[in-house]
């Protein structure tokens, strides 16, 4: 089985995004200003789901003048 690969909307393949636990290629996670309330989640807040690969990732998601939202990802843990 191919390893899976995201495009944009033109179809242009998007760079890897690998997941921090296994390595798998997760792709990106593209989200616009309206969805944060269809998910539940506030911006500016951590928020957590799932990865197709079944590991969690944690990211806090900023909004853009554009409408889309960028999800920074929080990689280790904070003390």
């Amino acid at each position: 089985m191919a390893a899976p690969f995201w495009t944009d909307e033109h179809g242009r393949r998007l760079p890897d995004v690998p997941c921090p636990r296994c390595g798998a290629n997760v792709g990106p996670l593209r989200l616009r200003v309206e969805n944060l309330r269809n998910l539940g989640w506030c911006a500016f807040q951590v928020e957590r789901y799932q990865n197709w690969c079944g590991h969690g990732q944690e990211i806090i998601p900023i909004p853009q003048l554009d409408g889309t939202v960028k999800c920074v990802p929080i990689m280790g843990e904070a003390r």
